[in-house]
């Protein structure tokens, strides 16, 4: 398939930016793989824009963009990220933490975004949301943070951990997609350690890794240049900083003499 490639018309103006479809390297943002189709189809999360995917299978002449279903938040669903593959269909999260699933059922004139959940959890505070695969299950791992969390949010003390000033909470769910809901958890799983960000997330083995703390979240290079912590521990709730980066730009070096497995996973989701 070309990366640019002509629509057919009676696809219509009204539902594209342009008659022509770009796919630019530098707006996909993460890709997952739908295997309800087949074959299996190939899709792409983009940047912020009118259309958060696009979608082609082996065998398309077009790329096609993907329409969400229904808005619950407004302006809020046109960037989804986080993409993960589970049980054969490809799920995303909102920058309002929602989760999404693509709809590829045969007859559907158009790939839709729909809403997994019959319920949102409720969110009191700035938010960023990640999928993670963990040995059969698919986690959600949420990253919290401002005043709201003490003022009328009404979580528990004990989970709320000041950085920088800054009152921050992490928690972690299991993710039900037959019942349709999210179950709390008390960690990612003692011996498992949980690299995330917007473009992909990657669980690692602490057995194997043991420099890498077991039951931890880190955060990639881009959230850690925005002020936020580098690793969260689950089993004694504090947030670390790592070895700081340096470097300018997104030309990233750690400023270490040699590289660990954990400086590639931080500084490769940017």
């Amino acid at each position: 398939m070309d990366t640019a490639v002509n629509l057919p018309s009676h696809y219509g103006p009204s539902s594209f930016l342009t008659d022509w479809l770009p796919v630019d390297a530098t707006a996909i943002i993460g890709a997952g793989i739908d295997d309800s189709t087949s074959p299996s189809t190939l899709v792409l999360c983009l940047r912020p824009g009118r259309h958060p995917i696009v979608c082609a299978k082996p065998g398309d002449e077009n790329w096609v963009y993907g329409r969400v279903s229904e808005k619950r938040t407004a302006g809020k669903v046109a960037l989804v990220q986080s993409p993960v593959t589970f049980g054969g269909r490809c799920y995303f999260t909102t920058v309002a933490g929602e989760i999404m699933a693509l709809d590829l059922s045969p007859g559907t004139q158009w790939p839709l975004l729909t809403f997994l959940l019959d319920k949102d959890p409720p969110v009191n505070a700035e938010i960023s949301s990640f999928l993670i695969r963990s040995q059969g299950r698919m986690l959600m791992v949420r990253y919290m943070f401002g005043a709201n969390l003490v003022h009328g949010g009404g979580y528990d003390e004990k989970e709320i951990f000041m950085w920088r000033g800054c009152p921050s909470r992490m928690e972690v769910f299991e993710v039900d997609v037959t019942g349709r809901r999210l179950v709390g958890q008390s960690g990612v799983g003692d011996g498992q350690a949980a690299f995330v960000g917007a473009a992909h997330t990657v669980m690692v083995s602490t057995k194997k890794f043991p420099k890498i703390a077991a039951n931890s979240v880190y955060l990639n290079y881009y959230m850690r240049q925005r002020g936020h912590f580098g690793a969260y521990h689950f089993e004694d709730r504090k947030a670390t900083q790592l070895r700081a980066p340096k470097g300018r730009s997104r030309r990233l070096y750690p400023c270490a003499c040699h590289w660990e497995l954990e400086d590639y996973l931080v500084v490769c989701d940017v």
